[in-house]
C-alpha cells in the first residue's frame, strides 16, 4: 500500500484540497438544499420603489407587490438591499435570497431550460429618458451625447438600449455608470453639475422630479425597460411564485401602479411653476393656519398633510376665495353645506377648516361597507367632496352595473361614462368628467409633494414638521 510522502512541503496537501474544491464548484452546479421557511428573502436596489420615504401612500410599489404575494401564502417578506446587481445574482445563485427584483435584469447565464433561474413576466413598463441640468443647454441632437459627460442609471440592459437608440445617429457614447443603484445619487450628482446629461428610467424619476427642479427631461428615447422577478427553479417557493404571476401578479402590479403613480403627470408635462408656488405658499401662508389645521385633523382623524393638500387645491390658502358657483372660503363650502355643518362664516379660517374636515370624515364614514380599500375609499371621498355624494353614488351604481370592482379607477371611469351618456344620471354627474378626476389627482399630487417636502432637507421641512408629526394611528399607513 502506497502512503503519502512525509517529506512533501506542508502546504502541498491543503493546496490540493483547495484545487479539488474549486474544480467541484466549476464542474458541478451549486445545489441549494430546499429549505422550509415562512420567510421570503427578496433582494432589490434601495429606492423609492421598495423603501419609500417620499410617498404617503405606503412603503413602496415593489414593497407592496411582494407583501401581496406573502399575504397570499402566509409568508413574511425579508428585504435585502443590494450594492450591485452582481451581488444580487450571486446571492440568488448561492441560495442566500429567494427572489431578485428589479428593472432590466440580465441573468448571468442564458435564460433557457438549462438556466438555474426562472424569470416571471415583465411588468411596470417605463420609458428611458435623457435628463439635463437646466443650467446647461438642453439636448438639441442625440449625437451630442457622444461628446458630453453622461451618467447612466445602473440598469443592466440600459447600455445596450442606449447604444441601439444612438446607432442610427452614428453615435457611440462612452457613458459612465453611477456608483450606486437607484437614482438618488445620480440626481444629486446632476444637481451638482457633475454631468450635463443622464439617462434614467422615467417611473422612478417621476417620484423625484418635484424635488429636483434643476434636473429636467431633455429627450424621450421611445425605448422601454420592464421590471421582473427572478427566482431559482429549485426554490421551495417556485410553484407559488409561478402561480402568483400566472394568476394575479400583473393585476396587483397594475393596481399598485395607480396608487403610487396614478397622480403623477408625464415628465415632460410637469408644472415647475406650480411646484414652486406650492413651496412659497407653504412657507408664507401655512404658518397662519397651522393650529387650525392641527386641531381639525386631530378631531376628525385626518392626516394634517392631507387636509393641507385639500385646502391648497380648493383655495390656495386664500380665505376669501369665491368661485363662480358661490362656494367660498379656504375649504370652498357652499352655503347649504356650511349651514348643514354649522359654519356661520365661510371666510373664517378656523370655521372653514373645521367644517371641511368634518365633511370629509362624514363622507368617508358614509362609504363604509362599500368594499373599498382605505385609500380607494379616501379617493372616492374626495370626488364626493367635490361634486356631492349623490352624484358619486350614481357613478358607483354604474360601476356595479358594469361588474367593475370597488376601486377609485373604476369609479373614475364610470364618471367619464356618465358624462358621455344622455341618461338621467349623466345630467346629475356631468361634472365628474371634467372636475372630479382632476380634483382627486391634484390633491393626491399635492399630498405626495407635501409629504416629500416634510422629509427632505429644506425650509419646508421645518414649516411642515408639526403637521408631519401628527399622523393619526387610524390613518392608512399610520402606526
Amino acid at each position: 500500500m502506497r502512503t503519502i510522502r512525509r517529506d512533501w512541503p506542508a502546504f502541498v496537501i491543503p493546496a490540493l484540497l483547495i484545487c479539488l474544491e474549486a474544480w467541484l464548484l466549476v464542474a458541478r452546479p451549486v445545489v441549494v438544499p430546499r429549505r422550509r421557511s415562512t420567510v421570503l428573502r427578496i433582494a432589490a436596489a434601495p429606492s423609492e420603489l421598495v423603501n419609500a420615504r417620499l410617498s404617503p401612500y405606503g412603503k413602496g410599489f415593489e414593497h407592496d407587490l411582494a407583501e401581496a404575494f406573502c399575504r397570499a401564502h402566509g409568508l413574511t417578506a425579508q428585504w435585502v438591499y443590494l450594492d450591485s446587481w452582481k451581488q444580487g445574482w450571486d446571492m440568488l445563485a448561492e441560495g442566500k435570497i429567494d427572489v431578485l427584483a428589479g428593472p432590466g435584469l440580465r441573468p448571468p447565464v442564458p435564460d433557457d431550460k438549462d438556466s438555474p433561474f426562472w424569470g416571471g413576466p415583465r411588468y411596470a413598463a417605463t420609458e428611458i429618458l435623457v435628463l439635463n441640468n437646466v443650467d446647461r443647454n438642453p439636448l438639441d441632437d442625440p449625437s451630442e451625447l457622444c461628446d458630453a459627460p453622461l451618467l447612466l442609471e445602473n440598469i443592466q440592459t440600459l447600455p445596450a438600449m442606449l447604444a441601439d437608440w444612438l446607432k442610427p445617429r452614428g453615435c457611440h457614447t462612452t457613458a459612465a455608470w453611477t456608483t450606486e443603484l437607484g437614482q438618488e445619487k445620480l440626481l444629486s450628482m446632476m444637481d451638482d453639475e457633475a454631468a450635463r446629461y443622464a439617462v434614467v428610467e422615467a417611473r422612478l424619476y417621476q417620484l423625484w422630479q418635484p424635488f429636483v427642479p434643476s434636473v429636467q427631461p431633455s429627450e424621450h428615447t421611445g425605448r422601454h425597460v420592464f421590471r421582473r422577478w427572478y427566482w431559482r427553479k429549485d426554490s421551495p417557493q417556485a410553484d407559488k411564485l409561478r402561480e402568483f404571476w400566472r394568476d394575479t401578479g400583473k393585476a396587483v402590479a397594475a393596481e399598485l401602479g395607480v396608487l403610487y403613480f396614478g397622480f403623477l403627470p408625464p415628465p415632460s408635462e410637469f408644472d415647475y411653476y406650480e411646484a414652486w408656488q406650492l413651496r412659497q405658499t407653504i412657507h408664507d401662508q401655512l404658518p397662519a393656519y397651522r393650529k387650525a389645521i392641527l386641531a381639525a385633523a386631530k378631531k376628525y382623524d385626518l392626516d394634517p398633510l392631507f387636509l393641507t393638500a385639500v385646502i391648497y387645491q380648493e383655495s390656495n390658502f386664500d380665505r376669501h376665495a369665491t368661485s363662480p358657483t358661490g362656494v367660498r372660503g379656504l375649504m370652498q363650502l357652499s352655503q347649504a353645506t356650511a349651514e348643514y355643518l354649522g359654519v356661520s362664516d365661510r371666510t373664517d379660517p378656523r370655521q372653514s377648516i373645521m367644517g371641511g374636515a368634518k365633511y370629509l370624515r362624514e363622507i368617508y364614514n358614509e362609504l363604509d361597507g362599500e368594499g373599498f380599500s382605505p385609500w380607494n375609499r379616501w379617493f372616492v371621498t374626495l370626488a364626493a367632496y367635490n361634486q356631492g355624494l349623490g352624484r358619486t353614488r350614481d357613478a358607483m351604481a354604474l360601476a356595479e352595473d358594469m361588474d367593475m370592482s370597488s376601486k377609485w379607477r373604476n369609479i373614475r371611469r364610470a364618471l367619464r361614462l356618465l358624462g358621455r351618456s344622455h341618461s338621467r344620471r349623466a345630467e346629475a354627474a356631468y361634472s365628474g368628467r371634467t372636475q372630479a378626476a382632476y380634483f382627486v389627482r391634484n390633491i393626491r399630487f399635492y399630498y405626495y409633494f407635501l409629504k416629500g417636502l416634510s422629509v427632505l432637507p429644506g425650509r419646508e421641512a421645518d414649516d411642515l414638521a408639526p403637521l408631519a408629526g401628527a399622523l393619526p394611528p387610524s390613518w392608512p399607513g399610520g402606526s
